[in-house]
């Protein structure tokens, strides 16, 4: 995980709380909000924190942008008796039947319908919900982690204002920003029953570009995999990195970057390459050039 080391020690303090029984037994084992722009790594984290729990199956993950109208929870929950649907119970019940711990992970949750958040008060506070059929699902073997984008554009603005136009918002005025976007987002009683509120910050161009050489050295392996050879300059992960900070979009830009700009034109380049073949990526005149070794 790249550039967020206060988030990682926040999941960390998680797991040892739990491994040392020391959760509240009537809630989840942990309970985060992590608050940041988008591709600085908050989904990420949860995952790798489903990962370090047994793989991508410990992962249930709700689009919260889904539910912004208040019927919108039966999709979740399950229709009540009497609804159409309501024989095929909810998505949740479905998923945290087992007995393994799992990462339940409410994505941009300020989206959601303040329904869906009187809901999660439930879960924060008690560990179970109760569904449209009557059965109640447990989250006592669950970390709940919630995102959100709050406060995001407050962190723009004041990014164009006069002195930090070049640099970052100071700390303080970051935090203070953020808080009151949350208060705006959430009722008091809702962000009091978290275990914590963390804040990830925008990666540094160098972060960018670690995230870039990651994602390439991953593309290599996948080539590599289908009996084929591919090879990046060192240009090519400045490039990208460069290319998602004039987008202000995060690692998520660096990633599309090369989704569209690089692997499109490699898949070309790969199927019409011998077996044996190199091919050899590298930047001109501020594009991606992809060439067959000699």
């Amino acid at each position: 995980m790249l550039g967020q080391p206060e988030a990682v020690a926040s999941v960390v303090r998680a797991l040892r709380r739990a491994a040392a029984g020391l959760s509240s037994p009537r809630g989840p084992l942990g309970t985060l909000l992590f608050v940041g722009p988008t591709g600085t790594g908050k989904t990420e984290l949860a995952r790798a924190l489903a990962e370090e729990l047994g793989g991508p199956r410990r992962l249930v993950r709700v689009d919260c942008s889904e539910f912004g109208g208040k019927h919108e929870t039966s999709k979740l929950l399950g229709a009540p008796p009497g609804y159409v649907g309501h024989e095929h119970g909810s998505q949740l019940a479905r998923r945290l039947a087992g007995e393994a711990e799992t990462v339940v992970l409410f994505d941009e949750v300020e989206k959601a319908h303040p329904h869906l958040h009187e809901l999660l008060l439930q879960v924060l506070d008690e560990g179970q919900l109760t569904d449209g059929r009557g059965v109640r699902l447990d989250f006592r073997r669950s970390f709940v982690i919630l995102t959100s984008n709050a406060g995001t554009r407050a962190l723009a603005a004041a990014k164009e204002r006069l002195g930090f136009a070049r640099g970052a918002v100071p700390e303080d005025e970051r935090h203070a920003l953020v808080r009151h976007a949350l208060g705006a987002a959430f009722a008091p009683e809702f962000l009091a029953r978290l275990d914590e509120i963390v804040l990830f910050r925008e990666l540094s161009a160098r972060e960018l570009g670690a995230v870039a050489e990651q994602a390439l050295l991953a593309l290599a392996l996948r080539v590599r995999a289908r009996q084929k050879r591919v090879c990046f300059s060192s240009a090519v992960a400045r490039w990208a990195s460069t290319r998602a900070l004039e987008r202000d979009c995060g690692a998520r830009s660096v990633l599309h970057c090369i989704r569209r700009e690089i692997e499109a034109p490699l898949a070309e380049a790969l199927l019409a390459a011998e077996e044996s073949e190199w091919i050899e990526v590298s930047i001109r005149r501020g594009r991606p050039r992809i060439a067959h070794a000699a």
